[in-house]
């Protein structure tokens, strides 16, 4: 087990997904139009200079970005068949497996199980009860097995075995509430994130 990070490990990891991220929305791109159009957008992907940077300096952004798009995929991809009337079990395990993994990645993946509930439920109301608990209980048990994998058991700074395991899993879910103050600059000044601070006609000159 290594003491240190590797920084050339981290690159390769990054670069590793942003081409899998391109050839995911080319694939996407494949289902929704003709293969003109799929390239473009994988062009456009590559060409985007925030997201290419991401992959170059090793940023967790880039791989939690494609894991969340991953399922999205097979999640549109279990809607699909839902809605031409086949039976989707290998979908409906494909989708909690993605599911699981995105939000190993990154805690803000939960709003895609969120929209996939709230899509099923729209559409097949109480039919959509089972999907929901087969995808739920596949993505709980992929989040609660890779769980250790992701993070050793033993680890500098908190408690060895098992125990220090969970301490890091209720340290990722608290984060996601309790988070560190970021400072916006803008316009000369700067304020802190909460949104409160902000003026509110940041968004729209940080869009435009």
């Amino acid at each position: 087990k290594p003491d240190v990070i590797s920084p050339k490990g981290g690159r390769a990891a990054s670069a590793v997904a942003f081409g899998v991220l391109v050839a995911l929305v080319v694939f996407e791109g494949f289902f929704w139009t003709n293969s003109i159009h799929a390239r473009l957008a994988g062009l456009a992907t590559i060409l985007l200079p925030r997201l290419w940077g991401h992959a170059f300096l090793a940023s967790p952004e880039v791989i939690s970005t494609t894991f969340i798009f991953a399922a999205l995929i097979a999640c549109r991809s279990l809607l699909h068949q839902l809605s031409e009337g086949r039976r989707p079990s290998f979908a409906l395990i494909l989708t909690g497996v993605a599911i699981g993994l995105a939000m190993l990645t990154k805690l803000t993946a939960v709003t895609v199980p969120m929209t996939l509930t709230l899509s099923l439920l729209l559409t097949y109301r109480h039919r959509a009860l089972l999907p929901l608990l087969v995808v739920g209980t596949v993505s709980l048990v992929t989040f609660v097995g890779g769980w250790p994998w992701l993070w050793p058991v033993d680890l500098a700074g908190y408690s060895t075995g098992w125990i220090g395991t969970s301490e890091r899993l209720i340290e990722f879910f608290r984060v996601g509430i309790d988070r560190a103050t970021i400072y916006v600059d803008f316009l000369g000044q700067q304020y802190p994130h909460n949104g409160v601070a902000v003026p509110w006609h940041y968004s729209l000159v940080f869009f435009l």
